[in-house]
């Protein structure tokens, strides 16, 4: 059900609502984090080089396939979407990796590699009932949403200053 509801809500939001990355890091802090419009360029790039497609292949994909109606350019604008997210998230990840401490940052490798698996086996598990082409279509959206969620906490993470904060 989950699935269809974010299925749903990529065909109503289209790419654009994937592609909006915070500018910064929380604090203001430009200088770690790339831009939105770096992270797309990263995105069409290794989008283009995943599929073997032109970069302007994948750059159309990115901006008019999830409205398309046809399933193979949905799914390319979706893997879009994920790697937008993705890279957001593993850069805020190296961010919180340069900042702390040995011991946390093992931590956090233990934690992010778990998490990585729990994403993938979830969207994997929230899929299975969808079969044909639509499957790729389904595990990327369900990859990003949970990938978006991430996001947020790593945000979390890198904002907090108190005592206490990982």
């Amino acid at each position: 059900m989950r699935c269809l509801i974010l299925f749903l809500a990529f065909l109503v939001t289209g790419p654009q609502a994937g592609a909006q990355v915070a500018e910064s890091a929380p604090g203001g802090d430009t200088a770690a984090l790339a831009t939105a419009p770096e992270i797309d360029a990263r995105a069409v790039a290794e989008l283009a080089r995943r599929d073997s497609l032109s970069e302007a292949a994948a750059r159309r994909y990115a901006e008019t396939g999830c409205d398309s109606g046809t399933t193979p350019a949905m799914t390319y604008c979706a893997e879009y979407l994920f790697l937008v997210d993705d890279l957001r998230m593993n850069d805020l990840y190296q961010q919180k990796v340069t900042a702390s401490d040995k011991d946390a940052v093992e931590l956090l490798r233990k934690s992010q590699r778990a998490w990585v698996t729990y994403r993938d086996s979830a969207c994997e598990y929230e899929s299975s009932g969808i079969t044909g082409h639509l499957h790729g279509y389904y595990v990327l959206s369900c990859q990003s949403a949970l990938t978006k969620e991430r996001v947020a906490r790593l945000e979390q993470y890198a904002s907090c200053t108190q005592n206490g904060c990982p």
